[in-house]
């Protein structure tokens, strides 16, 4: 009778001890699923004949998404990766999805630490949001032509990712979508993307330079947040460059205030009200030929602008378009007839007037000393007289200049014609403000419509 009982009870707890092994083995593939196969779990989908990825064992170091998977006699399509089918994978380090996989699923492979790599091949139509969040050694992606959006959070997190492959299908970028990505310093920006999310580059802080695209019409707040290394912005856009801002909401809240350079494409024939307002970092920006506007309040307060050129085709300026902007050094304009601009007394504002040079074309001083608001500039010359840099009087600094100032230098003649820097005296610093300016285009010397364009 005893031996009897212990032979039940040990039948009792080997049938306990498989339950807790299948029950385990279960666990270790996550959710409910149709059937596994290699250490994946697949769920037949509504067709009856493809199925999905939808969960897999935790510990995978590597996985290939097989093309077809065989159950029961039955060959299906693998066309999916699941919601949250990686979640977690801690130590997966490469995967190669099938040729008939055309989704990934929101979480796929968040959290996948040990991920450095992955390929989206062109088969995939669709990411889901989340899909990398936290990849934190993911450093290159490429992601597939038949991709048209990156979803809010899919690269968050994704601290080494130093190249991202952006194809000219996508039209929209999520919030946040590469939000902490430090190691990203550039990012091609295809045309045909037409809205950017909130905060969808924030904390980029090795980004450093950024352009957008014609195409581009709808921006989200504070998209480059924390972007602390963002100094270069391109803006090939008329819609964006032209639209009205406002004192709370400008390019200092879309780029950030540290940026020190604009460069404005030749698509731009306006720029907005408000557009650089409160930009404290703003240090030079091209205004190219095709502009004709430049709307009120739109350098506001631009305190490290030093020098602006206004193109000839400029007829408007609104009010305060260069209001406290303190530390301007000269003011080149291009028209020759004054009064054909739209401008009143107070397009410069709180703007020391008395120490900025104004530069007007050859022959055009006594008109502009006339004309508001132009004859509040007590210094007014004409492009070409003494301009400092322009060694060799040619109206232009270039490196013909840096010659002409070194013999200067050399030669002990120390003419006021040597004295590059205006300080008084002809000596080296005089040479290295004439290179400065060859090299940067960054001194205080008038560019004229030349030169301007073979900056461009």
């Amino acid at each position: 009778m005893k031996s009897i009982t212990t032979r039940v009870i040990n039948k009792l707890l080997l049938q306990r001890f498989i339950i807790i092994i299948v029950f385990s083995s279960v666990c270790s593939l996550s959710w409910a699923y149709s059937f596994a196969y290699e250490d994946l779990g697949y769920n037949v989908n509504s067709d009856g004949k493809t199925v999905t990825v939808v969960t897999s064992i935790k510990t995978l170091k590597s996985v290939s998404i097989p093309t077809y998977v065989s159950y029961q006699n039955t060959l299906f399509a693998v066309t999916g990766i699941g919601n949250e089918a990686f979640l977690d994978c801690s130590s997966l380090t490469s995967i190669s999805i099938g040729s008939r996989v055309t989704s990934i699923g929101s979480y796929a492979f968040r959290n996948c630490s040990s991920l450095t790599s992955i390929t989206i091949p062109e088969n995939v139509t669709s990411i889901g949001s989340y899909a990398f969040y936290g990849c934190i050694r993911l450093k290159s992606i490429e992601i597939s032509k038949g991709v048209t959006c990156i979803e809010s959070y899919m690269f968050s997190g994704c601290s080494n990712l130093a190249s991202v492959n952006i194809p000219n299908t996508i039209t929209s970028i999520g919030k946040y979508a590469f939000e902490g990505c430090s190691s990203l310093t550039s990012i091609n920006i295809p045309e045909g993307l037409t809205s950017i999310g909130t905060y969808t580059f924030s904390g980029c802080s090795g980004l450093r330079s950024f352009t957008v695209p014609e195409s581009l019409t709808n921006i989200g707040s504070n998209p480059f947040y924390g972007c602390y290394n963002l100094t270069t912005v391109y803006v090939n856009n008329n819609s964006i460059m032209s639209k009205s801002y406002t004192s709370s909401y400008s390019f200092k809240n879309i780029f950030g205030t540290q940026v020190t350079d604009y460069i404005i494409g030749e698509s731009v024939t306006g720029i907005g009200n408000y557009a650089f307002s409160g930009c404290r970092s703003l240090k030079s920006v091209n205004i190219p030929d095709g502009v004709t506007s430049i709307g009120s309040y739109a350098f506001r307060n631009c305190s490290s602008l030093t020098s602006i050129t206004i193109p000839e085709n400029v007829t408007s300026i609104g009010n305060n378009a260069f209001t406290n902007c303190l530390y301007l050094v000269y003011v080149m304009v291009e028209r020759t007839d004054p009064t054909k601009y739209s401008c009143n007394s107070l397009a410069f504002g709180n703007t020391p007037l008395d120490e900025i040079i104004l530069y007007v074309p050859k022959g055009c001083k006594n008109a502009y000393a006339q004309c508001t608001p132009w004859k509040q500039f007590q210094n007014i010359k004409e492009i070409g007289e003494d301009v400092l840099g322009d060694i060799n009087a040619d109206g232009e600094v270039d490196i013909a200049d840096i010659v002409a100032e070194i013999d200067y230098v050399l030669s002990g003649d120390y003419s006021t014609q040597g004295d590059a820097n205006g300080d008084g005296s002809v000596d080296v610093a005089d040479i290295v403000y004439v290179i400065d300016y060859v090299l940067n285009h960054t001194a205080n010397t008038p560019v004229s419509a030349t030169q301007r364009k073979s900056v461009r």
